[in-house]
C-alpha cells in the first residue's frame, strides 16, 4: 500500500533528522492507515503539514548556523 509506505518513510526520515514531533505524528498516522480510519487520518495530516513545515524551517536554520 503506497500510503503506508509513504507514512513509514516520513516517520523514519523525521526521526533520523531529529524531527521527533513529526515522527510521532507520522507514527500515529501509520496506525490510522493500518486501521483504515480515513477521518482521523485527515485530521492528522493537518498536524503533519504544520510540523513538517516547522521541521524543515528548523533544519534550514540549523544548517545556516553551522554552514552559513
Amino acid at each position: 500500500m503506497a500510503a503506508l509506505d509513504a507514512v513509514i518513510s516520513l516517520k523514519v526520515s523525521s526521526a533520523m533528522v531529529g524531527g521527533l514531533r513529526l515522527a510521532h505524528l507520522a507514527e500515529r498516522l501509520e496506525a490510522t492507515v493500518r486501521n483504515g480510519d480515513l477521518g482521523e487520518g485527515a485530521d492528522l495530516l493537518a498536524g503533519i503539514a504544520v510540523h513538517g513545515r516547522a521541521t524543515v524551517k528548523e533544519l534550514r536554520l540549523g544548517y545556516m548556523r553551522t554552514h552559513g
